[in-house]
């Protein structure tokens, strides 16, 4: 599955709440709940349908990935860009075993204490942390095993 961006994330969130659901009624919800226009909607609509993750048939939008596989891939790609480390060992976790260790990747942008993690790949790793927390919060639900 190709990445997909914290736009693209945020629209994938409102099709999994309220799909199917019709284009014109999807442009409503996005303005309502994002703050964007119809526009910005479709466009953002258009990158999902082309990456597979939705699907626009006859103006009914469906989400064609489920929340889990798309946390899933995402964290997946995290732990390669955290140099192939396992899903279950976060940033913080290496943080605090590292000591602030080197790997030669350390920068401004990659600090040696997040294991050469990028500030952006922290930052979507914990949009979609905090995304799935919050869902999960709204709908009474624990946390995935």
């Amino acid at each position: 599955m190709e990445k997909l961006f914290d736009g693209e994330y945020r629209l994938m969130e409102v099709l999994w709440e309220s799909a199917p659901v019709n284009s014109t009624q999807l442009v409503t919800l996005c303005r309502e709940q994002l703050g964007w226009t119809k526009s910005t909607t479709y466009t953002v609509l258009r990158k999902l349908c082309r990456k597979g993750a939705a699907r626009n048939e006859r103006a009914v939008v469906t989400p064609l990935l489920t929340r889990e596989q798309v946390i899933r891939a995402q964290g997946e790609e995290l732990a390669v860009k955290a140099g192939g480390r396992a899903p279950s060992s976060t940033p913080f976790q290496r943080a605090e075993a590292d000591h602030g260790g080197g790997t030669g990747a350390e920068g401004p942008d990659r600090p040696a204490h997040l294991g050469g993690l990028t500030v952006d790949g922290l930052n979507t790793w914990l949009t979609i942390f905090l995304n799935h927390l919050n869902a999960g919060l709204a709908l009474g639900s624990s946390w995935p095993s």
